[in-house]
This record gives C-alpha cells, sequence and structure tokens, in this order.
C-alpha cells in the first residue's frame, strides 16, 4: 500500500505540484489532470484521482485546510469487464494438462480453495491437516518480494479451508518427495 500511494505522488506531483494548495480549485486540477487522460490505464487514472481526493480530506482533517477544495472532482468512470471464468469442466481439463509441471501442487490449490497466491506461498505443512482434511491460512508471502509476512491481507483472511482427497493426496506425495529430497546427503 505504501510503494502503491508513493508512486502515485511521483506520479501526481509533477501534474499538480505547482498548484498552490490556498488557492486549488476544481477547475484547475481538472485541467492539470488532464493528461493521465491518454497517458496511464483507466483504473491507474482512478486510483491516482482517488489518491489525490484522499489528500484532501487529511489536509483538511488536519486544520491544513478549512474545505476541500475537491469535494466536487468526480472519479473518473471505469468499464466494468466480466471476468473470464471457467467452468467446472475447463478447471478439470488444465488441472489435467498442469500435472506434469513443477509447481502443480500450488496450481492445484490456488484452483480448488480460491486462495490468493500470497496466501498459498505462505502456507507450512502445519497448516494443512490430513486427518480433518482442512488447510487453514495463518501467514501470507509477500510475492514481489519473497518474504514471508506472519500476516494476512486482512484479519478475515485467517480461515480454515476443507479440502478434497485429490488435492490431499497431491500434497501428501510432494511432501513426501520433498522430504525425501531433504535427506539425500
Amino acid at each position: 500500500t505504501h510503494e502503491k500511494y508513493s508512486w502515485h505522488v511521483q506520479r501526481l506531483k509533477p501534474l499538480v505540484g505547482d498548484l498552490q494548495l490556498s488557492k486549488l480549485d476544481v477547475l484547475d486540477v481538472k485541467e492539470c489532470l488532464k493528461p493521465l487522460n491518454s497517458d496511464v490505464a483507466p483504473r491507474t487514472r482512478k486510483d491516482l484521482y482517488s489518491t489525490l481526493r484522499s489528500a484532501m480530506r487529511q489536509a483538511v482533517d488536519w486544520g491544513i485546510l478549512l474545505i476541500n477544495p475537491l469535494a466536487g472532482l468526480k472519479t473518473p468512470r471505469m468499464q466494468k469487464k466480466e471476468m473470464n471464468v471457467l467452468n467446472l469442466a475447463e478447471v478439470e481439463q488444465f488441472l489435467e494438462a498442469a500435472k506434469a509441471y513443477k509447481h502443480y501442487p500450488v496450481i492445484r490449490v490456488l484452483a480448488v480453495t480460491g486462495l490468493r497466491l500470497g496466501e498459498v506461498l505462505g502456507l507450512k505443512w502445519d497448516d494443512i491437516d490430513f486427518v480433518k482434511c482442512t488447510l487453514t491460512v495463518q501467514r501470507a508471502a509477500d510475492c514481489r518480494r519473497r518474504i514471508l509476512k506472519e500476516e494476512t491481507k486482512t484479519e478475515s483472511s485467517r480461515r480454515t479451508i476443507e479440502l478434497d482427497q485429490g488435492s490431499l493426496s497431491v500434497l501428501a506425495a510432494h511432501r513426501a518427495t520433498h522430504n525425501k529430497a531433504k535427506a539425500v546427503p
């Protein structure tokens, strides 16, 4: 989140950084933000507008401004894209095709649980209960930095999910292979 907001500030500063805060108005800001219409993707443009509006709300909360000069600034609309979702037969076909891939256990868990990639990569063997057929999400991995975080994205992300026998078998086989590889001198 911090990286994202820092990037937003870096992107916005050349556009609105020269505007005087005490004389700021919606029309001036809209004019300064026009280059975003052709330079960035719609989602990014919407996020940049939101960051700028949040900064102005914070300035009011801190008493730097009496009113939010951007209260009337409309965030650009985004067209909603319909998600392409695989049906059950396509998921089965995909999993069958992926069986030979070295990261098949990860792909399988992602496909059957709907977990985030960082949640799957943050799993430890202790998080899988082969007797109760469950998997417990207790932490996540930062996929970008490749580090394990002891936190999940949100508190509600901590949860226990039932696993199917096929996934448990794949995980058990992977664990056995992993343990055998560790034992080899």
